[in-house]
Protein backbone atom coordinates (compact mmCIF):
# COMPACT_ATOMS: atom_id res chain seq x y z
CA UNK A 1 0.00 0.00 0.00
CA UNK A 2 1.36 3.38 -1.01
CA UNK A 3 0.48 6.63 0.79
CA UNK A 4 0.54 9.80 -1.27
CA UNK A 5 1.34 13.40 -0.30
CA UNK A 6 -2.33 14.32 0.16
CA UNK A 7 -2.80 11.53 2.70
CA UNK A 8 -4.68 9.18 0.36
CA UNK A 9 -3.43 5.67 -0.29
CA UNK A 10 -3.75 2.87 -2.83
CA UNK A 11 -2.82 -0.80 -2.90
CA UNK A 12 -0.54 -1.82 -5.77
CA UNK A 13 0.47 -5.46 -6.25
CA UNK A 14 4.20 -5.80 -6.98
CA UNK A 15 4.58 -9.43 -6.01
CA UNK A 16 3.59 -12.19 -3.59
CA UNK A 17 6.34 -14.08 -1.73
CA UNK A 18 4.96 -17.58 -2.28
CA UNK A 19 1.97 -19.31 -3.89
CA UNK A 20 1.09 -22.97 -4.39
CA UNK A 21 -1.20 -24.79 -6.80
CA UNK A 22 -2.13 -28.44 -6.37
CA UNK A 23 -4.93 -30.74 -7.47
CA UNK A 24 -5.75 -33.40 -10.00
CA UNK A 25 -7.56 -33.86 -13.29
CA UNK A 26 -9.43 -36.85 -14.73
CA UNK A 27 -10.43 -37.28 -18.38
CA UNK A 28 -12.16 -40.16 -20.13
CA UNK A 29 -13.88 -40.99 -23.38
CA UNK A 30 -16.16 -43.99 -23.93
CA UNK A 31 -17.47 -45.48 -27.13
CA UNK A 32 -20.75 -46.67 -25.63
CA UNK A 33 -21.95 -48.07 -28.95
CA UNK A 34 -21.14 -47.66 -32.63
CA UNK A 35 -23.36 -44.58 -32.64
CA UNK A 36 -22.85 -43.07 -29.18
CA UNK A 37 -19.69 -41.48 -27.77
CA UNK A 38 -19.49 -40.12 -24.23
CA UNK A 39 -16.74 -37.95 -22.78
CA UNK A 40 -16.09 -36.17 -19.49
CA UNK A 41 -13.39 -34.39 -17.57
CA UNK A 42 -13.10 -33.07 -14.04
CA UNK A 43 -10.46 -30.90 -12.39
CA UNK A 44 -9.95 -30.17 -8.70
CA UNK A 45 -7.63 -27.23 -8.06
CA UNK A 46 -6.34 -25.56 -4.92
CA UNK A 47 -4.51 -22.36 -5.81
CA UNK A 48 -3.52 -20.46 -2.66
CA UNK A 49 -1.14 -17.87 -1.32
CA UNK A 50 1.21 -19.58 1.15
CA UNK A 51 3.21 -16.54 2.27
CA UNK A 52 2.19 -12.87 2.22
CA UNK A 53 2.63 -11.08 5.56
CA UNK A 54 1.40 -7.71 4.28
CA UNK A 55 -1.66 -8.66 2.29
CA UNK A 56 -4.24 -5.99 1.37
CA UNK A 57 -7.31 -5.04 3.38
CA UNK A 58 -10.55 -4.50 1.52
CA UNK A 59 -12.97 -1.87 2.83
CA UNK A 60 -14.72 -3.09 5.98
CA UNK A 61 -12.50 -6.09 6.63
CA UNK A 62 -12.03 -6.93 10.30
CA UNK A 63 -8.69 -8.01 11.73
CA UNK A 64 -6.57 -5.52 9.79
CA UNK A 65 -3.66 -4.01 11.68
CA UNK A 66 -0.51 -1.92 11.31
CA UNK A 67 1.27 -3.51 14.28
CA UNK A 68 4.07 -4.26 13.75
CA UNK A 69 4.23 -1.66 10.98
CA UNK A 70 4.80 -2.59 7.36
CA UNK A 71 8.42 -1.49 6.71
CA UNK A 72 7.42 -0.30 3.23
CA UNK A 73 4.57 1.85 4.56
CA UNK A 74 4.38 2.13 8.38
CA UNK A 75 0.99 3.89 8.42
CA UNK A 76 -0.84 1.39 6.21
CA UNK A 77 -2.97 -1.42 7.60
CA UNK A 78 -2.54 -4.97 6.33
CA UNK A 79 -3.85 -8.50 6.75
CA UNK A 80 -1.74 -11.67 6.71
CA UNK A 81 -2.55 -13.13 3.29
CA UNK A 82 -1.31 -16.68 3.93
CA UNK A 83 -4.22 -18.90 2.90
CA UNK A 84 -5.79 -16.43 0.47
CA UNK A 85 -7.39 -18.08 -2.56
CA UNK A 86 -5.94 -17.03 -5.89
CA UNK A 87 -8.51 -15.13 -7.97
CA UNK A 88 -10.27 -16.63 -11.00
CA UNK A 89 -9.43 -20.19 -9.94
CA UNK A 90 -12.49 -22.45 -9.47
CA UNK A 91 -12.05 -25.27 -6.96
CA UNK A 92 -14.17 -27.64 -9.09
CA UNK A 93 -14.55 -27.59 -12.87
CA UNK A 94 -15.96 -30.24 -15.18
CA UNK A 95 -17.57 -31.11 -18.49
CA UNK A 96 -19.78 -33.94 -19.76
CA UNK A 97 -20.52 -34.40 -23.46
CA UNK A 98 -22.35 -36.87 -25.68
CA UNK A 99 -22.43 -37.35 -29.45
CA UNK A 100 -24.81 -39.60 -31.34
CA UNK A 101 -24.19 -40.33 -35.03
CA UNK A 102 -26.44 -42.26 -37.40
CA UNK A 103 -27.22 -42.65 -41.08
CA UNK A 104 -29.95 -40.49 -42.57
CA UNK A 105 -30.58 -41.56 -46.15
CA UNK A 106 -27.54 -40.54 -48.23
CA UNK A 107 -26.18 -38.46 -45.34
CA UNK A 108 -24.65 -38.90 -41.91
CA UNK A 109 -26.38 -37.07 -39.08
CA UNK A 110 -24.73 -36.23 -35.78
CA UNK A 111 -26.30 -34.83 -32.62
CA UNK A 112 -24.20 -33.47 -29.78
CA UNK A 113 -24.65 -31.85 -26.39
CA UNK A 114 -22.38 -30.85 -23.56
CA UNK A 115 -22.72 -29.52 -20.02
CA UNK A 116 -19.82 -27.57 -18.50
CA UNK A 117 -19.79 -26.32 -14.96
CA UNK A 118 -17.53 -24.64 -12.42
CA UNK A 119 -17.79 -23.44 -8.84
CA UNK A 120 -17.52 -19.81 -7.74
CA UNK A 121 -14.26 -17.86 -7.70
CA UNK A 122 -12.67 -14.92 -5.93
CA UNK A 123 -12.67 -11.91 -8.21
CA UNK A 124 -9.83 -10.12 -6.45
CA UNK A 125 -6.69 -11.16 -4.62
CA UNK A 126 -7.79 -9.15 -1.55
CA UNK A 127 -10.65 -11.71 -1.06
CA UNK A 128 -13.33 -9.01 -1.00
CA UNK A 129 -16.78 -10.66 -1.04
CA UNK A 130 -18.03 -7.81 -3.24
CA UNK A 131 -15.95 -9.20 -6.11
CA UNK A 132 -16.81 -12.88 -5.69
CA UNK A 133 -18.41 -14.50 -8.73
CA UNK A 134 -20.81 -17.43 -8.30
CA UNK A 135 -20.48 -20.76 -10.06
CA UNK A 136 -22.12 -21.33 -13.42
CA UNK A 137 -23.37 -24.24 -15.53
CA UNK A 138 -23.59 -23.88 -19.31
CA UNK A 139 -25.33 -26.21 -21.78
CA UNK A 140 -24.42 -26.33 -25.48
CA UNK A 141 -26.11 -28.40 -28.20
CA UNK A 142 -25.81 -28.92 -31.93
CA UNK A 143 -26.60 -31.02 -34.97
CA UNK A 144 -24.71 -31.65 -38.19
CA UNK A 145 -25.44 -33.26 -41.54
CA UNK A 146 -22.64 -34.56 -43.76
CA UNK A 147 -22.26 -36.53 -46.98
CA UNK A 148 -21.10 -40.10 -46.47
CA UNK A 149 -17.65 -39.27 -47.87
CA UNK A 150 -17.38 -36.23 -45.55
CA UNK A 151 -16.84 -33.91 -48.50
CA UNK A 152 -19.56 -31.53 -47.35
CA UNK A 153 -20.84 -30.87 -43.86
CA UNK A 154 -23.40 -28.42 -42.46
CA UNK A 155 -23.46 -27.79 -38.72
CA UNK A 156 -25.97 -25.87 -36.60
CA UNK A 157 -25.45 -25.14 -32.92
CA UNK A 158 -26.67 -23.20 -29.94
CA UNK A 159 -24.26 -22.03 -27.26
CA UNK A 160 -25.42 -21.30 -23.71
CA UNK A 161 -28.79 -22.87 -24.39
CA UNK A 162 -30.43 -21.59 -21.20
CA UNK A 163 -28.92 -18.09 -21.46
CA UNK A 164 -26.98 -18.25 -18.19
CA UNK A 165 -25.46 -14.78 -18.03
CA UNK A 166 -22.21 -14.66 -16.09
CA UNK A 167 -19.03 -12.62 -15.89
CA UNK A 168 -15.30 -13.25 -16.14
CA UNK A 169 -14.35 -10.11 -14.25
CA UNK A 170 -15.59 -7.01 -12.53
CA UNK A 171 -15.07 -4.85 -9.55
CA UNK A 172 -17.00 -3.30 -6.73
CA UNK A 173 -16.84 -1.68 -3.37
CA UNK A 174 -16.55 1.76 -1.86
CA UNK A 175 -14.43 4.09 -3.98
CA UNK A 176 -14.93 7.39 -2.16
CA UNK A 177 -17.17 9.58 -0.06
CA UNK A 178 -19.50 12.28 -1.33
CA UNK A 179 -18.17 15.57 -0.01
CA UNK A 180 -20.35 18.09 1.80
CA UNK A 181 -19.84 21.86 2.35
CA UNK A 182 -17.17 22.80 4.86
CA UNK A 183 -18.24 21.97 8.39
CA UNK A 184 -21.08 19.69 7.29
CA UNK A 185 -21.19 15.93 7.84
CA UNK A 186 -20.04 13.96 4.76
CA UNK A 187 -22.82 12.06 3.06
CA UNK A 188 -22.91 8.37 2.14
CA UNK A 189 -20.10 6.46 0.47
CA UNK A 190 -19.82 6.14 -3.29
CA UNK A 191 -20.11 2.49 -4.27
CA UNK A 192 -19.41 1.02 -7.69
CA UNK A 193 -19.90 -2.32 -9.37
CA UNK A 194 -18.50 -3.64 -12.63
CA UNK A 195 -19.39 -6.58 -14.85
CA UNK A 196 -17.27 -8.05 -17.65
CA UNK A 197 -19.33 -10.61 -19.59
CA UNK A 198 -17.79 -13.82 -20.83
CA UNK A 199 -17.68 -14.49 -24.57
CA UNK A 200 -20.64 -16.85 -24.29
CA UNK A 201 -22.45 -15.03 -21.48
CA UNK A 202 -25.54 -14.81 -23.68
CA UNK A 203 -27.27 -17.43 -25.80
CA UNK A 204 -26.14 -17.40 -29.43
CA UNK A 205 -26.47 -19.61 -32.50
CA UNK A 206 -23.85 -20.87 -34.94
CA UNK A 207 -23.93 -22.01 -38.56
CA UNK A 208 -20.92 -23.65 -40.17
CA UNK A 209 -20.34 -25.19 -43.59
CA UNK A 210 -17.27 -27.33 -44.33
CA UNK A 211 -16.11 -28.45 -47.77
CA UNK A 212 -13.15 -30.75 -48.44
CA UNK A 213 -11.21 -30.54 -51.69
Amino acid sequence: TQTFSDGSSASVLFGIPAVQTKGFEVDFKILASRELTLAANYAYTEAKVTEWPYGPCYSGRTGCTNTPPNPQNPTATYFNGAGFDMPNSPRHKGLISAQYSTGLGPFKASYNAQVRSQTGVKGNIDQSPVNERPGVTIVDAGVSLATTNNKYKLSLGVKNLFDQQYSTGGQGGVVGTLLAPTGATPSSNIAQTGWKPARDAFRFFTVRFDAAF
